[in-house]
């Protein structure tokens, strides 16, 4: 189960020359890899300028989360974009190492919920004991895509995940090939959590995932809002970075986030197990200069993304006025981080994915 995409089903481009070091330099400096569009090109460009540090940086840019996986499983970078939903597995594997306070020095500027999901023990469970082991640095969340020409001549606004079983859309959802994200809004619907442990206990759940089924006609993780587009599905569920975007080059498609709550991804830098480089304080003055209020607001404006950094910056947060990234705090605090599940309740959720699903 490994992206934001592939990890729940059981889960580059190069910048222009004249942005980015080359390796071909041969200099003895970090490797940072990110993924694309994740941080504006603009910021990179800053930080250049700002730490003057053109020789001992190589930016590399990559188009998803298995890309950087690779890398990481490689160990060739240094500071590496990792999705939260695979730091069970880098920990486990010991393909990262934990941050220290040193190279986080607003640590405790990042709200307290981002600080908890990246403390962990070494298994890769929440711990309020454990070590730090990412930044924090873009989240969003799973959201509705709806095409409003046809659902306006039905009288139909999505508002929530209960929508999805009204029976005017039958055979008509899209929805991720994602366990953990069509079992999780189910739950949601039922008025549980997202990480709910021991799924035998909610008798009711097998039978709204069985109507739920009977509801789509199209189960993609990847090519989830093509039917979507060409009206061949009218709702779709998916991930911000895909949907905002969406939505805003097609007019008859909209968005918006289930009142009741939704699942939340999260973008950190972790560090790659291998011995730390002589320029390690680089990754200090990166992971400091994300975390700028500046910094922050560019990456919320910029990457259909927010920056944990606005979470309590409300006056920010006025000032972007983008309720599909800047997410409404009720609604924000009904949601939820997909956190790792004990490996009983993991085959819970694959058996009854197995029994509904295929």
């Amino acid at each position: 189960m490994l992206t934001r995409r592939s990890l729940l089903t059981g889960l580059g481009s190069i910048l222009a020359a004249n942005l980015l070091a080359s390796c071909q330099n041969n200099h003895p400096g970090i490797v940072i890899s990110l993924l694309k569009n994740s941080i504006p090109a603009q910021l990179l460009t800053k930080f250049r300028q700002k730490e003057d540090q053109d020789r001992l940086i190589d930016f590399q840019i990559q188009t998803n989360l298995e890309s950087l996986w690779e890398l990481l499983l490689n160990q060739e970078a240094t500071l590496l974009t990792l999705g939260d939903t695979w730091l069970e597995s880098a920990i486990t594997q010991n393909l990262i190492q934990p941050l220290t306070q040193e190279e986080l020095s607003n640590w405790s500027q990042l709200p307290k919920q981002y600080q908890n999901l990246v403390t962990r023990n070494s298994l890769g469970y929440l711990s309020t004991n454990g070590k730090i082991w990412g930044a924090p640095y873009r989240w969003g969340t799973v959201m509705i895509a709806y095409r409003s020409d046809y659902l306006g001549r039905l009288g139909i606004t999505p508002t929530d995940w209960g929508d999805l079983w009204r029976e005017e859309l039958r055979d008509r959802l899209s929805l991720p090939n994602a366990p953990r994200e069509v079992i999780g809004l189910t739950l949601k619907k039922l008025g549980y959590s997202y990480n709910q442990e021991n799924l035998a206990t909610i008798p009711q759940l097998k039978p709204e995932l069985e109507r739920l089924h009977q509801q789509v006609k199209f189960y993609s993780s990847d090519s989830y809002l093509q039917p979507l587009i060409i009206g061949d599905t009218w709702l779709a569920v998916g991930w911000s970075t895909d949907i905002i975007p969406l939505a805003k080059s097609y007019s008859k498609i909209a968005a918006v986030i289930p009142s009741s709550g939704t699942s939340l991804w999260v973008d950190v830098w972790v560090k790659a197990a291998r011995e730390n480089p002589p320029e390690a304080k680089i990754i200090k003055q990166w992971i400091d200069f994300c975390w700028q209020p500046q910094v922050a607001e560019a990456i919320t404006r910029l990457t259909n993304a927010a920056s944990p950094m606005i979470v309590n910056n409300q006056s920010l947060a006025k000032q972007i006025d983008n309720p599909l990234v800047v997410v409404d705090s009720d609604i924000l605090n009904r949601s939820e981080f997909l956190l790792p599940l004990s490996p009983e309740t993991l085959q819970q959720y694959r058996h009854l994915w197995e029994t509904v699903f295929t």
